[in-house]
């Protein structure tokens, strides 16, 4: 039987993502319309979680509770573990306190860094569209 070619347009996908490197490890934070309306969500969130937590660890500290100290420390390492894990991958909050020695701050403040640039690279990049958009136009 004769191989017979058949016309087929093929054409792959390129997933969008941002590479990320974070205390020497490589991540990526997918970058499409749908991941970025989680974390529209999920960001602000996690900082309103994480404020009511840092009043209640000045209000434990106050009153000598240890109990709820460990509490309110708890809180926070989960609420940033689940934006850590949403943002850069199921897992990633484990590798980055692995290599951060268990300091759930050293963490967050490497992801808030994060974020930061994130951010303002996704401003430029519409702002270089639209740049570009007013040329063509």
């Amino acid at each position: 039987m004769a191989n017979k070619k058949t016309n087929v347009i093929e054409v792959g996908f390129k997933k969008k993502v941002q590479p990320v490197r974070l205390g020497g490890l490589d991540f990526e934070i997918k970058t499409g319309s749908k991941y970025r309306n989680q974390y529209l969500e999920a960001l602000p969130k996690m900082e309103e979680d994480l404020e009511k937590y840092e009043d209640d660890i000045k209000l434990a500290s106050e009153n000598h509770d240890t109990e709820a100290l460990k509490q309110a420390n708890s809180n926070i390492e989960d609420t940033v573990k689940e934006c850590v894990d949403l943002v850069l991958g199921e897992g990633s909050f484990d590798q980055l306190m692995e290599v951060a020695d268990d300091d759930v701050d050293v963490v967050l403040d490497g992801f808030a860094e994060v974020a930061k640039q994130f951010q303002a690279l996704q401003t430029k990049k519409k702002a270089n569209a639209y740049i570009e958009g007013k040329k063509q136009g």
